[in-house]
C-alpha cells in the first residue's frame, strides 16, 4: 500500500479522542471484518492483515474480495496492508488478536433521517458499560430491530470493546449515537411510533402486538434505570417477570433480550 500510515495512527484509534479526530474506528477479527466487507452500510478505508498463513490468519487478504459490498454499484477496492504479528499486537487491545483488522469510517449521524427509518427502534439511555452496549446492539440485530439510538451518556459505540461485543452487528443496523433521545422520540411519535420503556415498576401485560413495527424499546442506566422524563413519555412500561426473591434485578442486557424477543416479528422463530 502506498503512503502507509504510521503505527501511532492506528494506536490513536484505540482512544475516544483519536476516533473523534480521525472519524474512523477499528474492527477486529476475521468474522467481523468479513461482515463489514459484505455490508454496504459502512465504508472500509483499509484492511491490515498478518498474511495468508492459516496458523495466524485463516483468510488471505485476497479472500476479502477487495471489492466492498455485494451491490453491483459498489466497486471501490479496499486497500490491504500486510503487517507482522508484533505490529498487530500494538494496534489492537485484544489479548489474542486473530490476524485481521479493518479501519472503518464512522458514519455521520446527520445522514440518518428519523423521518425515513422503518422497523423497530432500540433506544439506550446512559448505558455506560461497553460490554452491555455491544451486547444490546447484537440482540437488536438478532431480533429484527432496524435502528439503535444512543444518548450522549452511553459508552462510545465505536470503542474496541463495544465493537467486539456486537459480534459484527454494528454494520447491519442504523446507529445514531450521542443523540438527543427526547427530540428523537418526538420525531418518531409524529410517525405513530409507540414507546415501550423497560422498568422495574412496569407490567408484563398489554404489550403491543408483535407484528407492530412502529415500536421504540427503551432501556436505561445499569444502576438507575430509565429517567423519570423518559418514563413519563412511555406508552407502555414493561417489566420482565422474574423471581425477585432470588435476585434483586436482571442485568440490562438480559432484560433487553427478553423484551426484544417478546416484541419480535412473528416470523422470527
Amino acid at each position: 500500500m502506498k503512503d502507509e500510515l504510521p503505527i501511532k495512527y492506528y494506536q490513536d484509534l484505540l482512544t475516544s479522542k483519536g476516533r473523534k479526530e480521525h472519524s474512523v474506528f477499528i474492527v477486529e477479527g476475521v468474522r467481523q471484518v468479513e461482515q463489514f466487507v459484505n455490508s454496504n452500510k459502512m465504508k472500509i478505508l483499509e484492511i491490515l492483515t498478518v498474511g495468508a498463513d492459516p496458523c495466524v490468519c485463516p483468510l488471505n487478504a485476497a479472500d476479502f474480495g477487495q471489492t466492498q459490498g455485494s451491490a453491483p454499484t459498489r466497486t471501490t477496492k479496499i486497500p490491504v496492508r500486510y503487517i507482522n504479528s508484533n505490529t498487530l499486537g500494538k494496534i489492537t487491545d485484544s489479548k489474542t488478536p486473530n490476524g485481521v483488522i479493518a479501519v472503518v469510517e464512522i458514519p455521520k449521524a446527520q445522514k440518518i433521517d428519523l423521518t425515513t427509518i422503518f422497523g423497530k427502534v432500540l433506544m439506550l439511555e446512559n448505558i455506560q458499560d461497553p460490554g452491555n452496549v455491544g451486547t444490546l446492539i447484537r440482540s437488536a440485530a438478532a431480533f429484527g430491530f432496524s435502528t439503535v439510538i444512543l444518548s450522549q451518556g452511553c459508552a462510545d459505540v465505536y470503542s474496541p470493546k463495544v465493537v467486539r461485543s456486537t459480534g459484527g452487528a454494528l454494520c447491519n443496523l442504523d446507529i445514531i449515537s450521542s443523540a438527543d433521545i427526547f427530540d428523537s422520540i418526538n420525531v418518531l411519535k409524529k410517525q405513530k411510533y409507540r414507546l415501550v420503556v423497560a422498568d422495574l415498576d412496569g407490567t408484563n401485560e398489554n404489550l403491543p402486538e408483535r407484528e407492530d413495527e412502529k415500536i421504540i424499546f427503551a432501556l436505561g442506566n445499569e444502576g438507575n434505570g430509565v429517567s423519570d422524563k423518559l418514563k413519563s413519555l412511555a406508552d407502555f412500561v414493561f417489566t420482565v417477570p422474574f423471581d425477585n426473591s432470588a435476585i434483586e434485578s436482571l442485568n440490562v442486557s438480559t432484560a433487553a433480550a427478553v423484551g426484544m424477543y417478546l416484541l419480535r416479528k412473528k416470523d422470527l422463530n
